[in-house]
């Protein structure tokens, strides 16, 4: 009988079933990356000299043109090449952030990370290609890395990551008071603002070298001008699962060109006061961030909770055990909630009215509430 020589042979052999199953489902049964061909579809736009804005799109492009310019390279690759880069982008991401809030090797989680791609909402984040473990893994990795060895060239390098998570999704401002927590308390702010401002001038100077200045100032008002109105067209979608569209589904039916905006006002506020009193580049804020970026969004998909729930179950596994019985097994009811009812296991009418009366967003919320965490993503050191 064939006897395996270590536990990690086993870790092993798991990860490579699990990572096997995932090609098979991403690239054989699955071909299409929605994030990825909205925005490749707007470059090809942009070269065509036509207008990337088209609310007759069913997934239509939202972010700003300068977005547009920057990601020019990924046209300019064979499609099937493009989708690898995605891919590994997309994979890259949950690997960087189980480093960095694990703090472990790659093959001692291995577990846990099969157990986590096998179900909930980070499954249909990595199926269908999307960004938002991207966003998460950046905002997060970026100032503990620039907090390890404080220099003026990582604070650059933060303050241009900081940026361009803005351009590939706005609502990730309201991740900048984690992102700069350390800076603003510590030194080194002056120059996270540096790199930012030398990447927008980079990409307004480059803008204008290849299209024409003109084009630069008027593809940022037609953005500008389009927005509200894709805005209103996803809104009252019944999988949109935010506070934005709560309130204007049940309290504020008149109230859809300016509830989102307050709600993002407010959330800036909730994210900035989040950060007071608490130790830079906490697990608790960066989870706090995390969650307002998210509810606080005029478009808060399913997909879009799966960072913070994926972080979640981890500091539920590491740390679970500090918390009272009745707190973990109402957590984790949360979690499972939140997982199979916000699914189409209900069927599509019993999930979008389960969606409409904020199900997923409560369960979310709850889990969210029940594991509090005080420490820091990593210790800060040298070197």
């Amino acid at each position: 009988m064939f006897q395996p020589k270590s536990k990690s042979f086993l870790l092993k052999v798991a990860f490579t079933v699990i990572v096997s199953y995932w090609l098979w489902r991403c690239w054989i049964l699955t071909q299409s990356r929605g994030d990825l061909e909205i925005l490749t579809r707007s470059i090809h736009r942009l070269w065509a000299g036509e207008s990337f804005y088209r609310l007759s799109d069913h997934a239509e492009h939202t972010k700003p043109p300068g977005l547009t310019w920057l990601l020019q390279p990924l046209a300019l690759l064979p499609s099937w090449t493009s989708k690898i880069v995605w891919d590994l982008l997309s994979w890259g991401s949950l690997i960087v952030l189980a480093k960095n809030w694990l703090g472990l090797s790659l093959f001692s989680w291995t577990g846990l990370l099969g157990w986590l791609l096998a179900a909930g909402p980070w499954w249909a984040e990595m199926r269908l290609g999307q960004f938002n473990m991207f966003l998460a893994a950046v905002t997060l990795y970026l100032p503990v890395w620039e907090s390890r060895a404080p220099s003026p060239f990582r604070s650059r390098v933060l303050g241009a990551g900081a940026l361009f998570c803005v351009l590939l999704k706005p609502t990730q401002i309201l991740l900048w008071p984690f992102m700069f927590s350390r800076v603003a308390r510590e030194g080194g702010l002056r120059q996270t603002l540096i790199g930012a401002i030398i990447l927008g001038v980079i990409v307004a100077v480059g803008y204008g070298a290849q299209l024409g200045w003109s084009d630069f100032f008027v593809h940022h008002q037609q953005w500008l001008q389009f927005l509200p109105q894709s805005e209103a067209k996803h809104l009252l979608r019944p999988d949109n699962l935010g506070i934005s569209t709560q309130q204007v589904r049940w309290l504020l039916p008149d109230g859809i060109n300016w509830v989102p905006k307050i709600v993002l006002l407010f959330g800036l506020v909730l994210a900035c006061w989040s950060t007071h009193g608490a130790p830079s580049l906490s697990r608790r804020v960066f989870l706090n961030s995390v969650l307002i970026s998210i509810v606080c969004s005029p478009m808060a998909w399913r997909q879009n909770f799966s960072p913070l729930m994926l972080c979640l179950s981890w500091e539920a596994v590491m740390h679970g055990h500090k918390y009272p019985y009745w707190r973990r097994l109402a957590f984790w009811l949360s979690i499972l909630g939140f997982e199979l009812l916000a699914t189409d296991l209900l069927g599509v009418v019993w999930s979008e009215w389960f969606a409409r009366v904020g199900g997923p967003l409560a369960l979310a919320l709850s889990a969210w509430a029940l594991m509090p965490v005080q420490t820091q993503v990593r210790p800060q050191t040298s070197g």
